[in-house]
């Protein structure tokens, strides 16, 4: 059932597309229905688009980074970090962009302190679920990373 609906989605912008292409918006929302269905490279396609339209576009920016961490192209979301933010960017913006790429460079326990801030600027911008998750992962990898797994024998 799920499938069908991001499968719908995805039909109804890309019709939003084409009708409207100046729309940056609709370049995102088409981003974040194929980015739900797994395309991620053609997703990260289109939230560009978004921000060549619109460069202010904070939700895609955010976006890019997020596209390009779960790639595995965390250098690539680092440069994308680097990028002056643009004026009028919220901090929590800023910061989430922050955490996902420190996570994807294996520093872990800043990206946990990154989630945290994030939350504390905009505890509204995630769901309980998704802020649970990214801290989750953030913090068993900082974990892992300070204390190394060993085989355990049990007799």
């Amino acid at each position: 059932m799920k499938m069908k609906r991001h499968d719908a989605a995805e039909r109804e912008f890309r019709q939003l597309v084409i009708s409207r292409p100046q729309d940056a918006g609709a370049h995102y929302y088409l981003g974040c229905a194929l980015y739900a269905r797994g395309a991620h490279e053609e997703a990260l396609a289109s939230y560009r688009e978004a921000l060549r339209i619109q460069p202010g576009h904070a939700e895609a920016r955010l976006a890019v980074v997020m596209a390009l961490t779960d790639l595995g192209r965390g250098a690539e979301a680092i440069a994308a970090l680097s990028e002056t933010p643009r004026a009028g960017e919220p901090a929590w913006i800023t910061l989430a962009k922050r955490a996902r790429a420190a996570h994807a460079a294996g520093r872990h326990a800043e990206a946990v302190l990154f989630w945290s801030q994030t939350l504390d600027s905009y505890p509204g911008y995630f769901t309980t679920r998704e802020a649970e998750r990214m801290l989750w992962n953030a913090s068993v990898a900082a974990l892992a990373a300070q204390r190394p797994v060993t085989a355990v024998r049990t007799p």
